[in-house]
């Protein structure tokens, strides 16, 4: 059994997320960082109570990222052979997306069905060990905003630094959920009215295909054609829905051409930088996309694993996707109960990677909770700016993308972190705040997409806020107030 450590750990909790999805970017931590020497001593994921969460020593996270910071300000390739490999394998992915909808697993042998599932999640593990360089430098460490915040104000001023920092961290990417809004106009454009849906069901039908997986994140459902129809009923009856979409297309192409502009006149170093800020984003939301895709288009093929195994998904979704070849040979379902009820997958550097179950993960889920930083109640929490704006409301708490489904419109959406599950409520949330993630995270990205305030990384919001509670949130600042 591992010794107790003394030092403090920090945690990155990830609810509705299964083995499944993070397994591979533990790998990334525990074996590909030791390339660029960066030997963590020991580190944990968890999966307990529908939730995995990432442990980390908080001084070596934060000196291993200083050292890949300095790493790559010395050499910006360090990063951007990542980032290209990241896009390269994303593209992979979506090239996937018309073949495999017409595929039909139940006709398909064992040999085949693993076969499938091997060419779709060697890329999505690739696609997320890939993806962790951009967290060591932008999740909890934000070494790279920091630069570019630092110089902007040097240089610029205070008065511009924030405006300026919102115009270069804005994504030339169009996500998923961007695209679809563009076709959704067209589409509204053409039917024009509300009486004219029935007439165009073949359009509705074919727009609701083309992106029903937006929002499917990581373990969906996948948005139905009815919820389409219904939003799509509402742009034709609210001509005004349909203008603040319009809007908010317009002015990111404004606010890209203005970062054009503000490129070109940056002194060389800060341009460097920036670019690197960009590109960063830009990886991160065009990854988060890939991988949302990936397990709406394995859901079916785990689907039909599921039937011939007798396993339920979920209990499939704690198995290492590496190890379900081995489903095949005998695997006993008591090991993956225990799993899916609570496993601790610990490494240390001088042992590996060791995985425990039962007791010993409990014991080591203690040792783990021992060491975390304690939590100090206060009215005012701080955090880092994802997309400026000061407002005032009534917070909501989910936890999860199950639950958003008692958000309601106008209130303050408080989460410890969100994926594409969430975007149907951060539609229609006043402002986000986020316990965990930097510029790169999912909520910084659809928030500046949306134009809504939002503070991420602010570590304790979920512990601090509780539904109904209210709040001010200026995200110039960073700043939460409870009123």
């Amino acid at each position: 059994m591992p010794q107790k450590s003394k030092k403090e750990w920090i945690e990155f909790s990830w609810p509705g997320a299964y083995l499944i999805q993070c397994l591979p970017p533990f790998r990334a931590w525990a074996i590909d960082f030791i390339r660029h020497g960066l030997k963590f001593s020991k580190m944990a994921v968890t999966f307990a109570n529908n939730t995995s969460g990432y442990y980390f020593i908080k001084q070596e996270y934060e000196k291993f990222g200083r050292i890949f910071f300095e790493q790559v300000v010395k050499n910006p390739n360090t990063i951007l052979k990542y980032l290209n490999q990241v896009n390269q394998t994303a593209d992979r992915i979506f090239k996937f997306e018309k073949p495999w909808s017409a595929l039909n697993f139940k006709n398909k042998t064992d040999r085949q069905l693993i076969a499938y599932h091997k060419a779709i999640f060697t890329l999505d593990e690739k696609l997320w060990r890939d993806g962790q360089w951009q967290n060591l430098l932008e999740m909890h460490n934000s070494f790279v905003t920091d630069f570019v915040r630092k110089n902007l104000k040097a240089f610029y001023g205070q008065s511009k630094e924030l405006e300026y920092f919102q115009i270069i961290s804005t994504s030339r990417y169009a996500t998923i959920t961007e695209r679809q809004d563009i076709n959704l106009i067209k589409l509204a454009l053409k039917i024009k009215k509300v009486q004219n849906l029935s007439k165009n069901i073949r359009q509705i039908k074919s727009h609701w295909l083309k992106y029903r997986w937006m929002t499917y994140g990581w373990t969906g459902p996948e948005i139905s054609l009815a919820a389409f129809r219904e939003n799509l009923k509402e742009i034709l009856a609210r001509p005004k829905v349909l203008h603040e979409i319009q809007l908010r297309l317009e002015l990111k192409k404004q606010t890209l051409q203005k970062q054009l502009q503000l490129l070109n006149k940056f002194p060389l170093e800060l341009k460097k930088m920036s670019l690197l800020l960009r590109a960063l984003i830009e990886a991160k939301a065009k990854r988060v996309d890939a991988h949302s895709l990936t397990y709406f288009l394995a859901d079916p093929l785990l689907k039909e694993f599921s039937r011939r195994l007798g396993l339920s998904l979920n209990q499939l979704r704690v198995i290492d996707p590496l190890r379900v070849r081995t489903l095949f040979k005998g695997k006993s379902v008591d090991e993956i109960n225990e799993e899916l009820k609570m496993v601790v997958y610990w490494f240390e550097l001088k042992q590996g990677l060791k995985k425990f179950t039962g007791n010993k993960a409990r014991s080591l889920m203690k040792e783990i909770s021992a060491n975390l930083p304690k939590i100090k109640m206060s009215a005012t929490i701080t955090g880092a700016l994802a997309y400026a704006g000061k407002v005032r409301g009534v917070v909501r708490v989910i936890l999860s993308a199950r639950d958003i489904g008692s958000f309601k419109k106008g209130e303050i959406l408080v989460s410890g972190m969100t994926d594409p599950g969430f975007v149907p409520a951060l539609k229609k949330a006043k402002a986000v705040i986020t316990d965990m993630g930097g510029i790169t995270c999912h909520a910084a990205i659809i928030s500046r997409e949306f134009r809504i305030p939002c503070i991420i990384g602010t570590k304790i919001a979920t512990k601090v806020l509780k539904d109904g509670d209210r709040v001010e949130v200026d995200a110039n600042k960073g700043i939460v107030k409870k009123l």
